[in-house]
């Protein structure tokens, strides 16, 4: 599946806006991983769903669907 550049901007703009809107991404974002010892959870897309992913190794703690 090949994306022109303004549907990849629109769905960019809906993930980010979905991430910002979640009350659960936004309670664990800045909370420390329970995986690895320094790592720090950020919102972000993960697999093609919002999430709570690791900044240091990647592994998601909460994922949206």
């Amino acid at each position: 599946m090949h994306l022109t550049r303004v549907e990849a901007n629109d769905m960019q703009q809906l993930r980010t806006h979905s991430s910002e809107s979640s009350p659960v991404l936004e309670a664990l974002a800045g909370t420390d991983c329970q995986f690895c010892d320094p790592g720090t959870l950020e919102a972000e897309v993960y697999k093609g769903n919002d999430a709570a992913v690791c900044a240091k190794c990647g592994t998601p703690a909460a994922q949206i669907w």
